[in-house]
């Protein structure tokens, strides 16, 4: 069965902006598209875009909900492109790094100790740091493959808001407050600029399946609100970053909460900058320790036959 393509549905919300009827739009696209034959559940469940905007429809009127949903995936196609060109180079840099070491530790260096005269004593300062070497090589074996088995857990069976609930517990939840904070506000901002107001885009983004994360926000956001709390102490709820309360007041003040929320955008975006260079930093130092350890002990084993000729 034929899909539609993203410009396909941006178009088709044009042709509905334009001419008002859903009908006549459809007619219009496919004519000009004659692969496409209509827009049913059939269509709609077979894809993730189409999926989230057959949710989006449940709410909202087909225009409204094609134009956002357009927005929001060109928006996640832009943050994960950004977001990989970032730290593609750390990611190569510590496998490669993992990669030179382990091959050293496993191959290189323990046939290289073979042939080493095993009563000199800087030979044995030579095993002591290969075993050294090879305890942190399996320690950050281990550590890379319990992180990967945890966050594919938590992914496939869903489990980001038990986790975040888990570590909110435990005061441990900054770093996932600042990421669901700064999901959710991308997301009003697409949904209040095209024209939705604010109890309707918490009641539809508490639902959403494919940020748990932000749903959880909106959920307590939302409940906060129709508990009848001043907008105010809403925004100072304990799921939410800490700075975004304090940048909303100033939105509030002017009357302006889109702008406020674009503010903290553009504040959060440096902040997960600085963050990932601080990380990466971290990454690249400890692959050049590596390597740098690698590189010594290779030398030092070269240098031990000569070192016996010379003795001899």
């Amino acid at each position: 069965m034929n899909k539609m393509a993203d410009y396909q549905w941006l178009m088709l919300a044009k042709l509905i902006e334009r001419y008002g009827s859903i009908k006549d739009s459809l007619l219009m696209l496919e004519r000009m598209y004659p692969q496409i034959k209509r827009i049913k559940k059939d269509i709609l469940n077979k894809d993730p875009f189409e999926k989230q905007l057959a949710f989006y429809i449940q709410h909202i009127d087909i225009m409204q909900a094609i134009r956002i949903n357009y927005q929001k995936n060109k928006q996640r196609e832009k943050m994960r492109k950004e977001l990989l060109e970032k730290i593609a180079y750390q990611i190569v840099l510590l496998v490669s790094s993992l990669a030179l070491l382990i091959l050293f530790t496993e191959t290189v260096l323990p046939n290289m100790l073979i042939s080493l005269d095993l009563t000199n004593q800087k030979t044995e300062a030579i095993i002591m740091t290969f075993k050294i070497i090879n305890l942190i090589k399996n320690a950050t074996l281990i550590i890379l493959l319990l992180a990967a088995g945890a966050m594919l857990y938590i992914t496939v069976f869903k489990k980001e808001a038990h986790i975040w609930l888990l570590l909110h517990k435990m005061d441990k939840d900054k770093i996932i407050r600042i990421i669901a904070t700064y999901y959710l506000v991308n997301d009003l901002a697409i949904f209040l600029e095209n024209g939705l107001s604010l109890h309707p885009c918490l009641d539809i983004l508490r639902f959403n399946k494919t940020n748990r994360l932000s749903a959880l926000l909106a959920h307590h956001f939302n409940e906060a609100l129709l508990k009848g709390s001043d907008f105010e102490a809403c925004l100072d709820i304990e799921f939410f970053d800490d700075e975004f309360h304090s940048i909303c007041l100033y939105g509030l003040k002017d009357d302006d909460f889109v702008s406020a929320i674009k503010d903290y955008q553009q504040i959060s975006t440096f902040k997960f900058e600085h963050l990932i260079k601080r990380v990466s930093i971290i990454f690249q130092v400890v692959c050049y320790l590596f390597v740098t350890v690698i590189i010594v002990l290779a030398y030092q084993v070269l240098l031990m036959p000569l070192e016996m000729l010379q003795d001899f």
